[in-house]
């Protein structure tokens, strides 16, 4: 039988008999479980769609250290999904690099539980999603005239208008 991790199941069936179980399946409950789902689907979705066109764009209009750029986002492919998964926990654990950081430049007094938390998973799905998005935006990005980006300017055009009337419609799927 499958168990539910601590993070969703905390507060719901302490002990593992018939009456927690029926208890973890109340509407209550699984209205809860599904908020909380929607919402970390919600979040994730969202912000792998947001994060990865500056990275995208960043890669494009860099001429020196384009190499270098893709190839920090084409980096996690060679590694398995597990050793990312323990590297995030290495970074995001009481005695982790970020933690220690923090603790040196006095921003906080003791570690912060970051691990085993909402935003740790958060973390994960996004940065898991990350680099299968700036690959494809990139590509598309690429491949734009600037003679059209340029015609826009001088048609008048703002940074935004541009963006959204020329670059946005031409790199969509």
């Amino acid at each position: 039988m499958y168990t539910m991790p601590a993070s969703i199941s905390s507060g719901i069936c302490r002990k593992k008999n018939v009456s927690s179980r029926v208890r973890m399946c109340a509407p209550s409950t699984s209205a809860s479980v599904m908020m909380m789902i929607l919402w970390y689907r919600t979040f994730s979705s969202v912000n792998s769609s947001l994060i990865p066109a500056p990275i995208a764009v960043m890669i494009v209009r860099a001429t020196r250290w384009r190499a270098v750029l893709l190839l920090l986002v084409v980096l996690p492919f060679w590694t398995s999904f597990l050793v990312r998964t323990y590297a995030t926990v290495f970074l995001l654990r009481d005695s982790g690099p970020i933690n220690q950081v923090l603790l040196s430049l006095g921003v906080i007094a003791e570690p912060v539980q970051m691990l085993y938390t909402g935003g740790a998973v958060l973390f994960g799905l996004v940065t898991c999603a990350v680099p299968f998005a700036v690959l494809p935006i990139y590509g598309s990005l690429e491949k734009l005239d600037p003679a059209l980006l340029e015609a826009a300017e001088a048609l008048g055009a703002t940074g935004w208008r541009r963006f959204l009337r020329v670059t946005w419609p031409l790199t969509r799927p």
